[in-house]
């Protein structure tokens, strides 16, 4: 059965429990953040920038990034975007995994390379396999955290971020005690604000399991009805941070639509309303925590916060979680 979805007290919507400004020593995040994964197919610089100012101008305070996102140009789109107003926001980065060198040089190349896959779908699955020389095997050593967040912040063109996190850390894979140790000094010098982990949940668990110490920030996929947020366990001391893949749940809705008997009550939903239903519930089931959403939609990131924070549907968004629910 899925875990039920908790009830938000009135006036926690807008950002995360308090205890966090403790944790960080900044403003709380949003209850949703904005994810830059996506960024770059966007298709010109002047759009991406407008939609961060959608994101930003309608609430959403937290934006997340990585090196790897766009091959470094998400770093720096964001970081053009912030200039006169980083202490508005709060940021998240992350470490271990990076581009190569030859993803370094084909990123202005995005654009052209998306446009001819999307005109020959065939050679989707011959980049698929040749991805490899394009990122560099996750290494978390001391060095390459020292490294990379120098050069993440010179891309976010800021002297500090809010949470440094381990990328794709696994059992196999993670920070070794003296990286932590490094971490510990960068928080201390006012570096970073706060470090932790960013991967997969079915990797999250023996990672805190074996460093403990990363458990301050935790952002993993969480899809509506998984209860991976309940399995985890809330603690006033730990910021989670979801995501999920709102385009799979629609389609995932509309296959239980044509057996179900709730399924009368979503019929002539558009896919957008859907969406926005479904991130209402993902804030709902991280109560206290942020949810990434990302679009590159200025209408659909308008739409999507004011559902996050709104409400007066959450009946609808329970019984769309029950439309959701594993199949026995």
């Amino acid at each position: 059965m899925t875990a039920p979805m908790a009830a938000i007290p009135v006036g926690a919507e807008q950002a995360a429990p308090a205890t966090m400004q403790a944790l960080i020593g900044a403003a709380p995040c949003s209850r949703i953040g904005f994810g830059t994964g996506g960024l770059l197919r966007i298709g010109s610089a002047r759009a991406r920038q407008s939609v961060l100012a959608a994101a930003l101008g309608n609430g959403i305070t937290h934006f997340d990034t990585a090196p790897v996102y766009g091959f470094g140009e998400s770093e720096r789109a964001l970081g053009r975007f912030l200039r006169g107003q980083r202490a508005r926001v709060t940021l998240t980065t992350k470490f271990g995994l990076r581009p190569s060198r030859l993803a370094a040089r084909l990123a202005p190349l995005q654009r052209a390379a998306r446009s001819v896959i999307k005109q020959f779908p065939a050679l989707r699955q011959v980049a698929a396999r040749n991805t490899g020389p394009l990122y560099s095997p996750p290494c978390f050593s001391a060095a390459a955290i020292r490294d990379s967040l120098e050069s993440s912040l010179r891309s976010l063109r800021t002297d500090y971020v809010d949470f440094f996190l381990a990328h794709q850390a696994s059992g196999d894979s993670m920070p070794s005690e003296e990286a932590i140790g490094i971490l510990e000094d960068l928080r201390r010098a006012g570096r970073i604000r706060a470090f932790g982990v960013a991967t997969e949940f079915d990797w999250l668990l023996p990672v805190l399991q074996a460093r403990p110490k990363l458990g301050g920030v935790a952002q993993f996929d969480n899809e509506v009805g998984s209860g991976n947020v309940a399995t985890l366990g809330v603690e006033s001391n730990r910021l989670i941070i979801t995501y999920g893949f709102i385009n799979r749940a629609i389609a995932e809705c509309r296959q239980r639509m044509s057996s179900a008997l709730l399924a009368d009550d979503f019929a002539s939903a558009d896919d957008d309303t859907l969406g926005a239903l479904l991130l209402r519930a993902a804030v709902i089931e991280n109560a206290h925590g942020t949810v990434l959403m990302q679009s590159r939609s200025i209408s659909r990131i308008e739409r999507n916060a004011r559902a996050a924070h709104d409400a007066a549907d959450d009946d609808r968004v329970r019984r769309l979680v029950r439309l959701l629910e594993p199949q026995m």
